[in-house]
C-alpha cells in the first residue's frame, strides 16, 4: 500500500469555518470539511493517507505575512494571559507567568517545564502548597488546549500565525505529500493605513499589488520547503454578487466581518456609510456588481501569479495546481453559511466559549464579539464543501494517476502528440507533462488592458454628421501634459464625453454563456483589468476565437489598444489594436453601422 502524508495552511476557507472537526482522525468518514474529504477519499483508493493535527495549520483569519513574521501558537499565548488574569491576585505569578510565555515561545511542553522550574521567590505561601498551585496551572493549561482550544482554535479569525510561519512550523517538510495551500484575500482586508472612500478601483489596485508580492511570495516559499509535494492552490468564492440577499445592516456586518474571502476591506476601509447604503436599492446593486468583480479580480490576479511561477520554474521543479471553488456566481446562497442557518451547532458552542473568554479577557466590545462567535457566516456550508471537494478531487486524480493520453484526449482529442499541442495551444507551458493538469479546464480569462483616445476623427464625424467639432482647443497638440492624450479625464472636450455615453466593449471568446464585457463609467476605465470566472469546468478546446467588438460611436475616433490576455493565468495573447484593426458590421435591417469588430481565429 502507497503511503502519503497531507499537510494543509491556509485561512478559513482551507480550515473549513464553522464545520465539525473530527474526532478520530484515522476514520475521516461522513466529515465535512473538504480537505477531510480529500483524505478519506485517498484512503478509499488504497493510498495510507497520513493526516494529524500537527499537519493541518490552517486558521480563520490568517493573513500570508511576511517570511519575518514571529513564528507562534496564538492559542497558548491567549491561554497564558487567561492564566495570568486568572491570578491577577498574585503580582509575581503574573510576572512569572509572562516571564514563560515570552521564554517558551508558547510551545506547550516547554511551558509546563518552565512553570515547574517557577521559584517561589516573594510568594507568600508555604512551599508545599506552591508546588500544588503550579501543578494547577499545569492542569488548567492543559485542559483547556486539549479539549477546547487545540480542536477549536482554529474558528477564531486571528490574522497569526501567518500563513508563511504555519509553513515554517510543518515537521520534516521534505516528507510531505500533498500540501494544501491559499490565501490573500485577508492581506487586503486588512490595509488599515489606505482609505479608499469611494474609489472602488483603488481596492482593485490594491489586491494587483498584494498578488504580486505576497501571494508570488507564498508559491515560492511553499514550493521551497515542500519540494517533493504535490501543492494545490485552493481558490476563492464570490463573497457578495448579484444573487445576493442583502439581510438586515446588523447581518451584514456580520458577514463582511466573518473574514469573507471576497469582501473583508470593505469594513475596515469604507466606514459604517457603507452599510447605510446597503439600504438603498440602487446601492445595493451597486455593490453587489462590486462584490462580483472584487472576487473576479482575485481569482484572476492570483492565478496569474501561478502561471508566472509555473512559467519561470525551474525544469527540476514541480508545478502548482490550482482548484478553483467552483462556486461560480450564481450559486452563492445555496453553497455558504448565512446568518440564520449554523451549519454546525456544536461547533458554534465551542467557538462562543472561547468568544466569551477572549472577550472577557480581552475587554473585546460587543461587536468584535458577535463577528467572533457568528465566524461561520459566508464560509462554504456543508454543499459548498463538498464542491470544492469535487473540484479538487478531480485535479489530485489527474495528478496522481497520471496519463499523457488522458490529458491529450481531455485538452482536445484530435491531439496525439506533445509536439501537436505545442503547435496548436502555444500558450500552454510544458516545461513538464504534469503541468498539463492545470490546463485541463478553464477557470479564468484575465485581460489587462490600455486604451488611448487620440482623438476626434474629423474626416469621420464631418462625413457622418456634416461638422466639425471646435470644441477641442487647437493648441491642444502642443500641451504638455497634452490634455488631448486622456479626453476621458478632460471635460472640457465635450463631444468625446456626449458620443460615449457608458460605452461597452465586448469580448468574446467563442465560449458559449461567457462573454467579457469592459464598461466605460468612469475615466479610471482607461487601464484596467478584466476577468471572466469559467468556474473550471470548461474544456481548453473551447477556446476558438478572440472577438473584440466596439460601440459604433468609436467610428469617429483614432484610438490605440492594448490586450495582454491570460488564459488559466498563463500568457495567451498579446495584441496591439488600432482604429485600422477593426472593420465595420452593418445592420442589415437598418443599414446602418452596429458596431466595430476585430476578429482573430485561434
Amino acid at each position: 500500500m502507497k503511503t502519503m502524508r497531507i499537510a494543509a495552511v491556509g485561512d478559513s476557507v482551507n480550515w473549513g469555518q464553522g464545520l465539525k472537526q473530527p474526532l478520530n482522525w484515522n476514520n475521516l468518514k461522513n466529515e465535512e470539511k473538504y480537505i477531510f474529504k480529500c483524505v478519506e477519499w485517498l484512503r478509499e483508493e488504497g493510498i495510507e493517507a497520513k493526516f494529524d493535527p500537527a499537519d493541518f495549520l490552517a486558521h480563520s483569519g490568517a493573513i500570508i505575512g511576511a517570511l519575518s513574521d514571529e513564528h507562534f501558537d496564538p492559542s497558548l499565548k491567549l491561554l497564558i494571559d487567561m492564566l495570568g488574569h486568572l491570578y491577577a491576585q498574585s503580582a509575581p505569578i503574573i510576572k512569572a507567568l509572562s516571564a514563560i510565555k515570552n521564554e517558551a515561545k508558547y510551545d506547550l511542553a516547554a511551558m509546563i517545564k518552565k512553570i515547574r522550574s517557577m521559584n517561589q521567590g516573594l510568594i507568600l505561601i508555604d512551599p508545599q502548597a506552591f508546588e500544588a498551585l503550579k501543578e494547577k496551572i499545569i492542569t488548567e493549561l492543559v485542559r483547556d488546549y486539549e479539549l477546547i482550544f487545540e480542536r477549536y482554535y482554529g474558528e477564531i479569525p486571528d490574522r497569526y500565525p501567518t500563513i508563511l510561519s504555519q509553513l515554517s512550523q510543518l515537521k520534516n517538510k521534505i516528507s510531505i505529500d500533498i500540501l494544501f495551500i491559499n490565501g490573500g484575500p485577508n492581506d487586503i482586508g486588512i490595509l488599515e493605513t489606505v482609505s479608499f472612500n469611494d474609489d472602488f478601483q483603488s481596492a482593485l489596485r490594491i489586491i494587483d499589488e498584494f498578488a504580486a508580492s505576497r501571494v508570488a511570495v507564498l508559491l515560492e516559499e511553499a514550493r521551497r520547503v515542500c519540494p517533493n509535494a504535490l501543492i494545490v492552490y485552493t481558490g476563492y468564492y464570490p463573497g457578495l454578487s448579484p444573487d445576493s440577499d442583502i439581510p438586515p445592516i446588523r447581518e451584514v456586518a456580520l458577514e463582511f466581518n466573518a473574514v469573507s474571502p471576497a469582501l473583508t476591506y470593505l469594513v475596515y476601509n469604507f466606514g459604517i456609510g457603507f452599510f447605510f447604503d446597503l439600504f438603498k436599492i440602487s446601492q445595493q446593486d451597486r455593490l453587489k456588481r462590486q462584490g462580483l468583480i472584487f472576487h473576479k479580480r482575485m481569482l484572476g490576479k492570483f492565478r496569474e501569479q501561478i502561471g508566472i511561477f509555473n512559467e519561470n520554474r525551474a525544469v527540476d521543479t514541480l508545478p502548482i495546481i490550482f482548484s478553483p471553488s467552483g462556486f461560480g456566481s450564481l450559486k452563492r446562497a445555496e453553497l455558504v453559511s448565512s446568518t440564520g442557518i449554523d451549519p454546525n451547532k456544536k461547533v458554534t458552542i465551542n467557538r462562543k466559549a472561547i468568544c466569551k473568554k477572549i472577550a472577557e479577557n480581552y475587554d473585546l466590545d460587543y461587536d468584535d464579539k458577535l463577528m467572533c462567535e457568528s465566524a461561520f457566516v459566508a464560509h462554504p456550508n456543508v454543499r459548498g464543501a463538498n464542491v470544492y471537494f469535487k473540484a479538487l478531487k478531480k485535479r489530485i486524480d489527474n495528478q496522481l494517476n497520471y496519463s499523457l493520453r488522458k490529458h491529450l484526449e481531455t485538452i482536445d482529442k484530435d491531439i496525439m502528440s506533445i509536439r501537436e499541442l505545442k503547435d496548436k495551444y502555444k500558450f500552454i507551458p510544458i516545461r513538464s507533462i504534469r503541468n498539463l493538469t492545470d490546463v485541463l479546464w478553464l477557470d479564468s480569462i484575465l485581460i489587462d488592458y490600455t486604451i488611448s483616445i487620440d482623438g476626434l476623427n474629423q474626416s469621420v464625424l464631418k462625413y457622418q454628421t456634416g461638422y466639425l467639432t471646435t470644441d477641442i482647443p487647437p493648441d491642444a497638440l502642443n500641451e504638455t501634459p497634452r490634455r488631448f492624450d486622456d479626453p476621458l479625464l478632460n471635460s472640457e472636450i465635450k463631444p468625446l464625453l456626449e458620443i460615449l455615453p457608458r460605452s461597452t466593449i465586448t469580448f468574446d471568446f467563442g465560449i458559449a454563456n461567457y462573454i467579457g464585457l469592459i464598461s466605460f463609467y468612469n475615466s479610471s476605465k482607461i487601464k484596467d483589468s478584466y476577468v471572466i470566472d469559467i468556474r473550471g469546468v470548461t474544456n481548453v478546446k473551447e477556446l476558438r476565437y478572440i472577438e473584440i467588438r466596439l460601440p459604433r460611436y468609436f467610428e469617429f475616433l483614432t484610438f490605440s489598444m492594448r490586450f495582454s490576455i491570460r488564459v488559466n493565468g498563463y500568457n495567451f495573447q498579446e495584441l496591439t489594436l488600432n482604429q485600422n484593426s477593426f472593420s465595420e458590421v452593418i445592420n442589415n435591417r437598418t443599414n446602418e453601422i452596429e458596431y466595430l469588430e476585430y476578429k482573430k481565429y485561434l
